[in-house]
């Protein structure tokens, strides 16, 4: 296909699966990208940016709409509620514009099925993260504090 600006544009009609893209590079090596489409029920997926805290460490929470499979489910938002013990919610939010939710309020949509928790940790000890949001199951996250 013709590029324009180091771009190929495809128009495809949407199907669940796998997308595979590959191109080859001027260097003779082959480079390509994945995208595959979340499947089944969803739930909330709850990850903390590294594994070690120190006391006054700010800590990020990645909070995902996720499928079975494991995928984000990037074609759906959803309103979200996060609570903190052990530490202070600093903010929860995501790049979702078009919402009347501050982030110190502990609720806040997904934006591409995305959202990100900031908390600190003022003392050494176990800090619980907990993500609720309608129809999903209430997940929480426990990150250690030295």
């Amino acid at each position: 296909k013709n590029t324009k600006k180091n771009c190929a544009t495809f128009t495809l009609n949407y199907q669940p699966g796998t997308l595979k893209a590959v191109t080859v590079g001027k260097d003779g090596k082959e480079r390509q990208d994945i995208l595959t489409s979340a499947t089944g029920k969803g739930s909330l997926k709850l990850v903390a940016e590294k594994d070690n805290y120190k006391v006054g460490d700010l800590i990020f929470v990645l909070i995902d709409l996720v499928g079975e499979n494991g995928q984000v489910i990037a074609n759906k938002d959803q309103e979200l509620h996060v609570q903190a013990e052990g530490a202070q919610l600093l903010g929860f939010g995501s790049g979702a514009f078009e919402t009347t939710c501050t982030f110190h309020s502990g609720t806040y949509p997904t934006h591409y099925g995305r959202s990100m928790a900031v908390l600190r940790c003022k003392k050494a000890g176990t800090v619980t993260l907990t993500a609720a949001g309608e129809g999903l199951k209430t997940q929480s996250i426990k990150i250690n504090v030295k």
